[in-house]
């Protein structure tokens, strides 16, 4: 246990932001054998803890004998680590549920539904440490001999020697991600990484940017090969200064027994790990950058054709219309006014006759005009066809009145709705 703290205290980010530990108690663990009994638990040196504990979750089963160890756990952990304690009971899947409500990787805790250890990630840890452990004793030592020529009166001869210690920095393993690096991994896209999200949105953010600076007249401008490594290395830069996240491959070196995770570092000094990282990321802009390109060449279609349809298309004015009926006795004509232009009036004239039309006012009747001229059912039918204002007469000709005219329309007027309307004369 004092190894395990001690690697974990060599972490920047775990010294300061503390660790959670995890506690968990089942029947079917092997118990060690102690001379006072199997399970009592007695204070040890290896209990020397060397990195702050954030949160301490213990997890047993709902028994009798799992409820007095963790009394006595309580006990032993003191006053001042009591306000980050939770204890959790159940059986093993219910406790996995209540540490994934704690935000807790359930995926990483080595214990299957049933309650049996797997083994298989703690022999993983330790092949890592005996990877992290053989990188540092093969750093690389450079012996720069520093042969001087000058006179006799220097200090040091031509045999002096100057030893520099310097790690590989080409491959640092890293042995757990944090949450806002990003992972490359073939086969694998890691969408529920916080830090692959990241950069995917500030892709899109960048090449929207990009389309919204450069576009013209509702016509994108796709970017060429120059403008688009310029904007990766600009986006690769601006995650790393700001996000302060990493870029971490899956990747096994010649000097490595096995793959992990390995930094990239995206600066001028590491050519090959920025060509890693150029090739990681350019598959994924190019997709976000055709799928946008493609919207914004919808949406210029779309405004380009709605502003040809304006140009094209006249306004439809209302105008009124004037039909004109002139008296074939005399000069006196009738103007007649249509207020709904889309449909005509048309009025046909067969036989004039002396039959004069006689107009009673109507203040809100069910149709528009009521003649008497004899027949009133008859008229009932004779309602606006085409516009507000309508001749007919009961005869079965339909004839227009001749001698009569000017004078019947000079001393009658209509209602309709409240409003009168009037018939005019011209010449």
């Amino acid at each position: 246990m004092m190894y395990i703290f001690w690697t974990v205290g060599n972490d920047i980010d775990a010294q300061r932001k503390g660790v959670a530990t995890v506690f968990l108690f089942d029947p079917s663990f092997p118990q060690i054998p102690h001379h006072k009994g199997a399970g009592v638990i007695s204070p040890q040196d290896n209990w020397l803890i060397s990195v702050r504990l954030s949160a301490i979750h213990i997890c047993t089963p709902d028994t009798p004998f799992f409820r007095l160890r963790r009394r006595f756990l309580t006990m032993a952990i003191g006053s001042h680590n009591r306000a980050r304690l939770k204890l959790h009971l159940g059986t093993a899947v219910e406790l996995m549920y209540k540490l994934q409500a704690y935000g807790i990787p359930i995926d990483s805790i080595p214990l299957t539904c049933t309650g049996k250890i797997k083994l298989t990630n703690m022999r993983q840890w330790l092949r890592l440490r005996h990877m992290i452990e053989d990188q540092e004793k093969r750093a690389t030592t450079a012996t720069i001999r520093n042969y001087n020529s000058s006179s006799s009166d220097s200090d040091f001869n031509s045999n002096s020697s100057i030893t520099i210690i310097t790690p590989n920095d080409n491959n640092i393993l890293v042995e757990a991600p944090y949450l806002n690096d990003v992972l490359f991994k073939q086969g694998n896209s890691y969408t529920g990484q916080p830090g692959n999200n990241i950069l995917r949105s500030l892709i899109e953010s960048k090449v929207k940017q990009h389309y919204e600076n450069t576009t013209k007249k509702y016509k994108p401008n796709r970017m060429n090969q120059v403008e688009r490594k310029a904007l990766i290395l600009h986006i690769l830069d601006e995650f790393e200064h700001t996000y302060h996240g990493r870029f971490v491959n899956w990747h096994r070196s010649n000097t490595m027994s096995d793959y992990w995770w390995v930094i990239l570092h995206n600066s001028n000094e590491s050519r090959d790990d920025q060509k890693v990282i150029f090739s990681k990321v350019e598959p994924l802009f190019r997709k976000i950058n055709t799928k946008i390109h493609q919207q914004y060449e919808q949406l210029s279609h779309k405004v380009f054709g709605q502003s040809i349809h304006k140009t094209n298309s006249t306004p439809n004015q209302k105008s009124s219309n004037i039909i004109q009926y002139k008296n074939s006795n005399n000069n006196s004509s009738l103007m007649i006014i249509d207020a709904d232009p889309p449909r005509p009036i048309t009025i046909t004239t067969t036989t004039v006759t002396t039959t004069t039309a006689t107009t009673i006012k109507q203040n809100g009747g069910t149709f528009l005009f009521h003649s008497l001229d004899g027949n009133g059912k008859q008229n009932n039918n004779n309602k606006t066809q085409g516009g507000l204002l309508s001749l007919h007469h009961s005869d079965d000709n339909r004839a227009m009145p001749s001698s009569s005219l000017s004078s019947s329309f000079d001393t009658t007027s209509s209602e309709c709705f409240g409003m009168k309307f009037l018939p005019c004369y011209g010449d």
